[in-house]
C-alpha cells in the first residue's frame, strides 16, 4: 500500500459522514466548515485500519496540520534486522542478470524473497484482520442501530449481502465504510 493511502481517513458526525480524503484535506475541511462544539463531536478513522484517529483541532490551521500524527496505521518503521551470510548455486545466466539489478544480486534476492513470502500470506488471516477493520467502524458507528447484531453476525459468517446499503431506515451512513 502506498504511503498516501496510510494517511486516508474518513470522519463522521453522528451516524453522517462528513469528509473522506487525506488527512490533512480532512483535517483543515473540518476545522474551517465546524464550530468547536461540533468538532468536539466528529470522530475521526483511519481508512486502512479503522482505528480511531486523534485529530487536536486546537489553534490556527498551521498548529493543527503540525500536530497531525505522521503515520496512520503503520506503526514505527520495522529495526534493521542483520542478515545470515547463505550460499546459494544458480545458472551463470542468473547470476548475470541478477548482477545487472538495481542494487545487485543480494539486493534483489531479498526483494524476491520478500514479495513472495507478501504473496503467501494467509486468505484467512487477511479476511480476520479486514473483519477486524470493519467490525470497529461498524461498533462505533452504528451500534444502537437496528440490525447492528444481525449485521456483525453476518460479517463474522462471512455474509456479505447484509452488509450491502440496506433499503429500509438504518446504518445507511455506514454502509460505504463496511464495504471497504
Amino acid at each position: 500500500m502506498s504511503e498516501q493511502n496510510q494517511h486516508n481517513v474518513s470522519a463522521f458526525y453522528g451516524e453522517r459522514r462528513l469528509a473522506r480524503g487525506h488527512i490533512a484535506d480532512v483535517a483543515l475541511s473540518l476545522k474551517r466548515e465546524l464550530s468547536e462544539r461540533e468538532l468536539a463531536s466528529v470522530m475521526v478513522y483511519s481508512d486502512q485500519s479503522s482505528q480511531l484517529v486523534e485529530i487536536d483541532f486546537r489553534g490556527s490551521e498551521e498548529e493543527v496540520l503540525a500536530r497531525l500524527p505522521a503515520r496512520q496505521g503503520g506503526g514505527a518503521a520495522a529495526p534493521v534486522e542483520t542478515g545470515r551470510a547463505r550460499e546459494i548455486t544458480l545458472p551463470a545466466h542468473l547470476w548475470a542478470w541478477l548482477d545487472g539489478q538495481p542494487g545487485g544480486a543480494g539486493t534483489t534476492l531479498r526483494r524476491l524473497a520478500e514479495e513472495a513470502e507478501g504473496r503467501q500470506q494467509s486468505r484467512t488471516e487477511s479476511r480476520r484482520r479486514a473483519c477486524d477493520a470493519i467490525q470497529n467502524s461498524m461498533s462505533a458507528l452504528a451500534k444502537k442501530l437496528p440490525g447492528f447484531e444481525q449485521a456483525e453476525a453476518a460479517l463474522r459468517a462471512g455474509e456479505r449481502r447484509i452488509l450491502k446499503p440496506p433499503s429500509s431506515p438504518g446504518p445507511r451512513a455506514c454502509a460505504p465504510t463496511c464495504r471497504s
